[in-house]
């Protein structure tokens, strides 16, 4: 089931409400003109903050088979003047100081090409969103003194076929016809179909394609519509607090963690911006300043394999 999650503070009433792409679209492309958000480090002063785990979506991306053109610049003059500050930055020496990448990337460039789109590959679009991300939760962490100067970050590597064989007649036999399209050739199955769309078209705010009579329409896509991020969504089925489903570019979910004078510790839960903690079935009726003791967070995670899977270990699953 796909829970929507909604807040009347979201930033999508900063949207372009003028534009042929509709509001839900322009969201999930994070377009520059939104500002971030968000309720991260806002809480009762009883209590400590010792830390953060964020785990985000990557930003604005190709699509997978993307052929490679030059036509993935961003959108604004003042936004392709901050992706040139940005990839001196990230390419200089001093950058190195205070970033440990994974070895597996040595060779592989820093930033995304300035106006050049790969397949795949995230566009200077996507990369200053992540900017965009990453500062608005150094500004909000600050005040905490979590970041003392001497942080090393690191760099870390992180089905559709069966709604063509058992989908609606009427909804395959419409995403078939728009298939041939420019743009979308060689979407086998619907998750490739909206992947060329958004990368192709939607996030490079372009209207959407038509051919011999066939178009492919917001009303097409908004049916077969699916989302298929390997890390945000299958962690928020399993903390089972309302989410959007695909999650939007960019989209954050973070774990704060506090303590009190008398040494206990709590759990707080952030999607994008907004706080979650109470929809947690296993602190529900019993927060603590809003917070969740973290002992009822990690029983909860130690009882879920078997409670849920019916398991003991992660190695049970991968066994066959």
């Amino acid at each position: 089931m796909i829970l929507v999650l909604t807040n009347i503070d979201s930033s999508i009433a900063a949207i372009d409400k003028k534009s042929s792409i509709p509001l839900e679209y322009q969201t999930l492309c994070r377009f520059s003109e939104v500002p971030y958000k968000g309720e991260e480090g806002n809480v009762n002063n009883k209590y400590t903050l010792r830390g953060a785990t964020i785990i985000f979506r990557h930003g604005e991306r190709s699509s997978i088979e993307q052929k490679p053109s030059k036509d993935c610049g961003c959108f604004k003059d003042e936004d392709r003047k901050l992706f040139e500050a940005l990839q001196l930055e990230i390419n200089s020496e001093k950058f190195v100081e205070f970033v440990k990448i994974d070895p597996q990337f040595t060779g592989y460039p820093r930033t995304p090409h300035r106006t050049q789109c790969a397949a795949g590959m995230l566009t200077a679009e996507g990369g200053l969103m992540i900017n965009r991300m990453s500062s608005f939760l150094r500004s909000k962490y600050l005040p905490a003194r979590l970041f003392s100067g001497n942080e090393f970050y690191h760099i870390l590597r992180d089905h559709g076929a069966y709604f063509v064989s058992h989908g609606r007649k009427e909804l395959v036999e419409s995403f078939r016809a728009v298939q041939s399209l420019p743009g979308l050739k060689n979407s086998m199955d619907p998750l490739r179909l909206v992947d060329k769309a958004l990368g192709n078209y939607i996030c490079r705010r372009k209207a959407l394609p038509c051919a011999n009579g066939h178009c492919l329409t917001y009303d097409l896509l908004s049916q077969i519509f699916s989302g298929h991020d390997v890390s945000l969504t299958p962690l928020a089925r399993c903390l089972r607090f309302p989410y959007i489903d695909p999650p939007y570019y960019a989209t954050r979910m973070v774990f704060e963690i506090y303590d009190n004078s008398n040494g206990s510790f709590f759990i707080r839960v952030l999607y994008d911006g907004v706080d979650v903690t109470s929809h947690l079935s296993f602190c529900k009726n019993k927060l603590i300043d809003s917070l969740c003791p973290a002992t009822l967070f990690q029983n909860y995670f130690d009882t879920f394999l078997q409670n849920f899977l019916g398991i003991s270990s992660v190695s049970e699953v991968c066994k066959d």
